[in-house]
């Protein structure tokens, strides 16, 4: 509501109110941007920084809060209960009685790296498997891999502070399914695209300027963030291609300004597809004859130095006529970057031969595996559900070359799929970690039992769901509209009669299951047991999750139902068993602002029992009288 995290003094107290146990440590230098108002609002600890120490340097807070202090315009007793809280916290942990943390780094054992396996298959979920081409076997005796991200430019994790150093080289999905494939099977590689990375830098021999001669752009640059008021400079630029400190509040090099604009026209050698690419800490767009080709939101480009944690770059493609002039702009602010001010302008001309390899790559395959990317990371947002870049258009051409085509996703998310209908079987890995290709192997090879299930509804398209207008994303005015309520995730589509892709809790498994009814009954102390009888049908070992949802009464002005309860069951071939399952007083409860507390509402629910939200077989009413 316009007031800065850190300044929040209300969020924090409900916090506290809430039982937060120990202290507040914001992150690092943007989180803080007024230090005196941060420590009034609940702010215990500024060790990572804040906006005036990346400024003016180290230890500038402890000026700031002394001199407060000192001129009377901050109480002690605020460093006080601070001090006293990180004290307490300390000493929950035993830091103060063994101050000295040990540097030793644990190696990477084959425990470890057999755990990291273990979590990376239990994770990935299984969309499609039309005609069981899923789990590959004996008789597969060619696989044509294909896709950038099967090689050494993989995504196996998020960028930015949450990425992971490894403890080992990540293994590659080519590498696993080399490894994993039996003897005598041919496992041949294309990349079939450059993948989401940053392209060669658009030359200036292709750019004319909006004015005066030469070749390159047309710029003007503004003194603020927001390209208002005249420019504080006007200049030609050869190419788009620079990089300023590492730090906030930098200006563009060479000149005082925080925003630019860049316009003239490109001229196209050929025709065909062309890549365009950007690279940048802040914000920035690419216009090509009118059409908004890229708009990306970046605080960095590249944060953590992980492997599996490739620099965050944007890419779009458009069909260009050779030798006929497009009008090109280009926009770019430092507004969001805490990383200085950075930008890279790339493109790759028309690259038929790159798909046309794969293609002949699938034809040649019983079995071709496309392994497709997003890039995601702290700090920067998506603009578009679709795959980045060329991936879309590799997926569609493999798909036509080879019946077997299998799709593996390494996504952050959902991302549209044009090609759904084209392809055989479609596996979201999401980010697997170092042990990436070892896992994904295990599970096409049937090793392992894709046991994941969806924690997001997959939309059909960008229209579906609670963001579908420029207000609630990406925002107006600087400004996201956060309407949705309640409405979060499957709510919202269940509310509204939106028919998904694919619902919330979905995911199959190379075996077969059926479920039996459910027995439901009172266990006492207001709760209630449900017992879930589960068969494998299948001729294969597998995992079900069964789901229990719970509808609220009218009054309650709850979405139509919610998931309470969920259990695992890894069942051999024609065995069975039952999934025991609990919904205590608090599954029936909602948050009552007027009394400041949970309730239940008395009156009739509804408990629906099923493996997603949308395949809810069973269902029983209970009452519930307060």
């Amino acid at each position: 509501n316009g007031t800065q995290s850190c300044e929040n003094a209300k969020n924090l107290d409900n916090l506290r109110s809430f039982g937060l146990q120990g202290f507040v440590g914001p992150d690092a230098i943007l989180a803080v941007r007024n230090v005196l108002a941060a420590a009034r609002a609940g702010v215990n600890n500024f060790q990572l920084g804040s906006l005036a120490s990346a400024i003016g340097g180290v230890g500038v807070e402890t000026k700031i809060l002394t001199d407060a202090i000192a001129n009377g315009s901050l109480p002690r007793s605020v460093i006080d209960t601070s001090a006293r809280d990180i004290l307490i916290a300390m000493d929950r942990v035993g830091l103060l009685e063994h101050p000295a943390l040990s540097t030793q780094t644990s190696p990477s054992t084959a425990a470890h790296r057999a755990l990291a396996t273990k979590i990376s298959t239990e994770a990935t979920v299984l969309l499609k498997n039309r005609g069981g081409v899923l789990p590959l076997g004996s008789t597969t005796k060619s696989v044509a891999v294909i896709g950038a991200d099967a090689g050494t430019g993989t995504q196996s994790e998020e960028g930015g502070s949450p990425a992971v150093l490894p403890g080992q080289v990540v293994i590659t999905p080519l590498a696993g399914i080399r490894s994993r494939a039996s003897n005598g099977t041919s496992v041949s590689y294309v990349a079939g695209t450059e993948g989401v990375v940053a392209l060669p830098v658009v030359p200036a021999s292709v750019l004319t300027p909006a004015s005066g001669g030469g070749h390159g752009l047309s710029g003007s640059y503004y003194a603020g963030t927001n390209f208002s008021g005249q420019p504080v400079q006007t200049k030609r630029v050869a190419t788009i291609d620079f990089a300023s400190a590492a730090a906030p509040l930098q200006r563009i090099p060479d000149t005082s300004a925080a925003s630019a604009r860049w316009t003239g026209t490109l001229t196209p050698p050929e025709t065909g597809v062309y890549l365009f690419s950007i690279a940048t800490a802040g914000l920035a767009k690419l216009t090509i004859d009118g059409r908004q080709l890229i708009s990306t939101n970046t605080e960095w480009k590249s944060l953590a130095g992980s492997p599996g944690a490739q620099p965050i770059v944007s890419q779009g493609s458009v069909r260009l006529r050779g030798g006929h002039p497009v009008k090109i702009a280009v926009e770019y602010s430092t507004a969001v970057s805490s990383a200085g001010a950075e930008l890279h302008l790339g493109w790759e001309p028309p690259n038929p031969q790159a798909i046309q390899l794969a293609v002949a790559a699938a034809k040649a395959a019983q079995v071709a595996v496309v392994f497709a990317n997003d890039r995601t990371s702290e700090g920067t947002d998506r603009s578009s559900l679709a795959l980045p870049g060329d991936q879309d258009r590799l997926i569609e051409a493999v798909a036509k070359a080879n019946k077997n085509t299998i799709v593996v996703l390494h996504t952050a998310g959902p991302v549209l799929m044009p090609w759904h209908n084209d392809v055989a079987a479609i596996l979201e890995a999401w980010y697997p970690g170092q042990m990436s290709g070892a896992a994904i192997a295990q599970t096409l090879y049937g090793d392992a039992d894709p046991s994941g299930r969806l924690p997001v509804t997959w939309p059909a398209t960008e229209q579906q769901g609670p963001t579908p207008t420029t207000s609630a994303f990406p925002g107006t005015g600087n400004k996201v509209r956060y309407a949705e309520g309640l409405l979060v995730g499957y709510r919202y589509y269940d509310q509204k009669g939106q028919k998904p892709l694919y619902p919330f809790g979905y995911g199959l498994s190379y075996a077969t299951f059926k479920l039996g009814k459910p027995a439901i009954k009172n266990s006492g102390s207001d709760a209630i047991g449900i017992s879930v009888p589960v068969r494998n049908t299948g001729s294969r070992s597998g995992t079900q999750i069964v789901q229990v949802y719970v509808g609220d009464p009218a009054s309650a002005g709850e979405p139509p139902r919610q998931l309470k309860a969920f259990g695992r069951v890894d069942l051999k071939p024609g065995q069975s068993d039952a999934v025991k399952l609990q919904l205590d007083r608090s599954s029936f409860e909602i948050w009552d602002s007027t009394s400041n507390s949970w309730v239940a509402h008395d009156g009739h629910y509804e408990i629906y029992v099923g493996t997603s939200s949308r395949d809810l077989p069973y269902k029983q009413g209970v009452s519930l009288s307060t």
